[in-house]
């Protein structure tokens, strides 16, 4: 028996991807989670986690990133991140009035208005019809989350509410107009980030972690919530910098 790699497709990082390796690295402290995810980094710059939605099933899913980075880069990220989460508490606490004001310089600092604009202000929609890009997304989500929990079934006897869940959501489809349309806005909004916060892998991913950040602090979201989105915030800005190349999935095969 030998265990061998294969690349299976890309998955373009975002979320869900991020929480593999957060669950796979066990961190619970962002500056050690990027620490971590340097450690884990291999000689070659691979850094492999493991696909937790494969459910033990065989073969293992896994996810790649291929990593260019050294101590004093891992430093330097950790640093970033520390500098750049109290500004998001400080925007956390005037969100609700920031994203109504027409121009909200006037409320912030200098370096404040430049995290605004950089990684929290609002993206524009521009063209697109909102009520339904939200629509498509809860399909979405409903067609992912039916997806997972079919696979969970080969392996353990789901739940009631899981079984309900199914049965609910489990006919949900998205048509070709639905993918080609959301596919055009998030086009739209990641070369938004690309602007924001410069063009390397993930850049969407960073913006996007950022305005949750804020959005779940103004909210006074549970601890256990905003310190997940933190981990992810801090992962994707180590990705952003460092990563030469999207992430993959892999597929380990016994052969």
């Amino acid at each position: 028996m030998k265990n061998e790699m294969r690349e299976s497709h890309g998955c373009g990082y975002g979320y869900g991807c991020g929480f593999f390796l957060i669950m796979e690295l066990g961190e619970t402290d962002p500056s050690k989670h990027i620490a971590a995810m340097f450690e884990k980094t291999d000689d070659s710059g691979d850094l492999f986690v493991l696909d937790t939605n494969d459910c033990g099933r065989s073969p293992r899913l896994y996810l790649r990133c291929k990593m260019n980075w050294t101590e004093a880069d891992r430093d330097r990220m950790i640093d970033e991140y520390e500098a750049l989460y109290p500004s998001l508490v400080k925007l956390g606490e005037l969100y609700k009035r920031l994203v109504i004001e027409e121009d909200c310089k006037d409320l912030l600092t200098p370096e404040l208005f430049e995290v605004w604009n950089r990684f929290v202000k609002p993206f524009d929609v521009g063209r697109f019809d909102y009520e339904r890009i939200f629509d498509i997304s809860c399909r979405m989500d409903a067609v992912e989350e039916v997806g997972i929990l079919k696979t969970r079934a080969l392996n353990v006897e789901l739940t009631e509410n899981e079984k309900a869940y199914i049965n609910e959501f489990g006919s949900e489809v998205i048509s070709d107009d639905d993918a080609e349309y959301y596919n055009e806005y998030r086009s739209h909004l990641k070369a938004q980030a690309v602007e924001r916060v410069g063009g390397n892998v993930g850049a969407f991913g960073v913006v996007k972690s950022a305005q949750r950040v804020c959005r779940l602090l103004s909210l006074n979201a549970p601890e256990f919530i905003v310190r997940i989105e933190k981990l992810h915030l801090a992962q994707s800005m180590a990705i952003h910098a460092f990563a030469e190349t999207p992430l993959t999935t892999l597929i380990l095969c016994d052969a």
